[in-house]
């Protein structure tokens, strides 16, 4: 196995887990009264974690990336790791007000 799969391997497994605990989070988060907060923070701040090890691998993999097309994909796919890093910096601020 090369370099390069074993990242795409390991991206597409953190892929998963974000997008399901993104998914439950921003669920629990439209009903704000009935949130727990110290748990909601604890799972926001886990999210954090996989969201930099992601961002880790698409660093990685882009500086193996085959071709331009490959590396603008995962630019983009970087982009809205960021996105979804901002949004749970919001939630922890929304937190924090509480």
């Amino acid at each position: 196995m090369s370099r390069r799969d074993a990242l795409a391997i390991g991206l597409a497994d953190a892929e998963q887990r974000i997008a399901l605990a993104y998914t439950l989070l921003a669920h629990d988060a439209a009903d704000l009264a009935l949130v727990d907060w110290p748990a909601f923070r604890a799972r926001v701040e886990a999210l954090l974690f996989d969201l930099d090890t992601a961002m880790e691998l698409v660093t990685a993999m882009i500086a193996v990336s085959q071709g331009p097309g490959e590396g603008a994909k995962l630019r983009e796919q970087a982009q809205r790791l960021g996105d979804q890093r901002v949004q749970l910096h919001r939630w922890l601020k929304q937190i924090g007000s509480r």
